[in-house]
């Protein structure tokens, strides 16, 4: 098969397009991102405690989090619209006396 020009420059385009979506998909987001990123809203959020929050992340950037049983279900329920708004973090397990979630955004 003769390449002309055209034809690389399709393919050239396509190649652009598939490399550009990627990087700019936030679901890329690692571990160590994720983990900085749970930590700034552990010490933003000042209604909870960071001593009630046990977070373990895994190298997808999915945050696995258990609230103490004395955290009320509306600030567990604002911190996970705060996870959720993260881009940094691609999903989250969320754990407490009365609730049980799985984030996805």
């Amino acid at each position: 098969m003769r390449w002309n020009t055209r034809r690389v420059a399709i393919v050239a385009g396509y190649l652009c397009l598939i490399l550009a979506a990627g990087l700019s998909n936030p679901s890329f987001a690692g571990k160590a991102e994720a983990e900085d990123a749970m930590t700034m809203i552990m010490f933003e959020t000042e209604e909870i405690q960071p001593e009630e929050i046990v977070f373990t992340v895994n190298k997808k950037g999915v945050v696995n989090v258990t609230f103490d049983d004395g955290v009320p279900e509306p600030l567990v329920d604002g911190f996970i619209d705060k996870l959720r708004a993260h881009p940094d973090i691609s999903g989250a397990n969320v754990n407490s006396a009365n609730i049980c979630k799985n984030v996805v955004r």
